[in-house]
């Protein structure tokens, strides 16, 4: 739980405000998108097979207001959330009542889902897409169900009220609307993943180990390539392996041990000290890892600062690259002395 405040998992009532303060922002960032909906709710009020018909436009401003550089990975997602009740204006009145329980059963506990995986993320608000899912079905449907009525249908109270003559419904222009928002959401997926890198940038496939048949930057692949050799290279029988900082998939070419009490070891300071937790967790095993493989820009670090700046662990180096260092505890040196260097 301290780890988890520290790299802004969790963190009480600070976090949480962090949360609504992240909505809040989202929305005022979006006002031209918030001045639209008006609009054609205004319109609607007063001619409403427009009105509905303008909804038609939804696509367009998702995918605009989708372009927001916080977003990228993130999507509409957030922005779609807030849809659903306004949408529920526009469905016809004969369909509210099974909208309304749309709205308490479906949208209702979908927000609460993401402002709980913003709460638990370390990324924060951006992450409420998470437990934000279940709102894509039921604005989805809300949408659907408005559009059905653009042309009106018999017994239609909004086709009486506009004198509108009766007609059948045009269901294709629900869902072509649909397939465009799909569409959207399709394209986005395209365009980042985690950590916001370009899809056009992942240009190499992977052949081996775990991340067999993924597309990887070259870079990540040259990277994947030199740590699962090193890797196999420096291991020694009984070893116990640690990884910093937060690079856990690593853990997936180890064939050994490990020595932590988290896969996800977080410190922004690279050559910073370990979580209290997991200095306390070594102390109650009575234990230490022998092989560290130590992620950061090792270039203008000497030796001496990497083997300080080894969690406190204190460990010398035994193989740097550019991107990351192998450290290991002495042979001659006793668990005992390993732990007397870690902070009390």
């Amino acid at each position: 739980m301290a780890t988890a405040r520290k790299v802004s998992q969790l963190g009480g009532a600070a976090k949480a405000v962090a949360v609504a303060e992240g909505a809040w922002w989202d929305l005022r960032s979006h006002l031209s998108f918030v001045l639209a909906a008006l609009v054609i709710y205004l319109v609607y009020r007063r001619w409403p097979r427009l009105g509905r018909a303008l909804l038609c436009t939804l696509p367009v401003a998702l995918w605009l207001s989708s372009q927001a550089l916080y977003a990228q990975a993130a999507g509409f997602m957030s922005l779609f959330a807030l849809l659903p009740p306004y949408l529920l204006l526009f469905v016809p009145v004969e369909k509210r009542r099974a909208g309304a329980k749309l709205l308490i059963f479906v949208w209702a506990p979908s927000i609460v889902a993401g402002a709980m995986t913003a709460y638990t993320s370390a990324e924060g608000y951006t992450h409420a897409p998470v437990g934000l899912f279940p709102v894509v079905m039921a604005g989805g449907l809300f949408l659907a169900w408005a559009l059905e009525s653009v042309s009106g249908s018999p017994g239609s109270r909004d086709a009486e009220s506009c004198g509108a003559r009766s007609s059948p419904r045009l269901p294709w222009l629900a869902l072509v609307v649909l397939i465009a928002v799909v569409g959207v959401t399709i394209s986005l997926q395209f365009q980042h993943q985690v950590r916001d890198v370009p899809y056009a940038q992942l240009t190499e496939r992977c052949d081996f180990g775990p991340w067999s048949g993924i597309m990887l930057a070259p870079q990540r692949d040259r990277l994947l390539r030199e740590v699962d050799v090193d890797l196999r290279a420096q291991a020694r029988p009984g070893d116990k392996l640690l990884i910093l900082w937060e690079r856990s998939g690593f853990y997936l070419v180890w064939n050994g041990a490990i020595a932590a009490n988290s896969y996800w070891i977080s410190n922004l300071d690279t050559m910073g000290p370990l979580p209290q937790s997991t200095v306390d967790y070594y102390r109650r095993h009575h234990e230490v890892p022998t092989l560290v493989l130590h992620f950061l820009d090792t270039e203008g670090v000497s030796p001496s600062a990497l083997q300080a700046g080894c969690g406190g662990l204190g460990y010398p180096a035994v193989l740097v690259r550019p991107k990351y260092a192998f450290q290991r505890k002495p042979a001659d040196e006793t668990t005992d002395e390993a732990l007397a260097r870690l902070p009390k």
